[in-house]
């Protein structure tokens, strides 16, 4: 390992998930072979029930990726879940990518909120949205 990069939601920074694709969380990776891991906070804060797809992506495309990046989660009504994303092995060309945590619910209910959430729900504690490149 040479480096280590990592960003979280910041206080108060929680993402309000749509029926369309949302950026979460991103990380400027340079060039190289880095380990991605991240994990995602996600509250239902509805009385229905909501499926949530997050994964890894990054701009410009790295040239290989391989590893866990998707994880599909179904939220019970008022219901919280954390999902984790990689290991995901990414080699990076030369100018370098943006890491990206995204995520998308589905279309029922459109007014209701689940959130992409930076602490944990019942003692607050940050980092429970965060993303971490190790590289070499």
């Amino acid at each position: 390992m040479t480096d280590v990069y990592a960003v979280e939601l910041p206080y108060d920074g929680d993402v309000l998930l749509r029926p369309t694709l949302v950026q979460v969380l991103a990380l400027a990776i340079p060039a190289g072979r880095a380990l991605v891991y991240g994990t995602v906070g996600l509250v239902n804060n509805s009385p229905n029930v909501h499926d949530v797809d997050v994964w890894l992506n990054a701009v410009p495309p790295p040239a290989s990726v391989l590893g866990p990046r998707a994880a599909h989660v179904t939220l019970a009504p008022l219901a919280v879940a954390s999902v984790a994303l990689g290991p995901a092995l990414a080699v990076i060309g030369d100018g370098g990518t943006s890491a990206l945590v995204v995520a998308q619910r589905d279309d029922r209910q459109p007014s209701d909120e689940v959130w992409a959430v930076e602490g944990t729900t019942l003692l607050r504690r940050a980092g429970a949205t965060g993303l971490v490149a190790l590289m070499s």
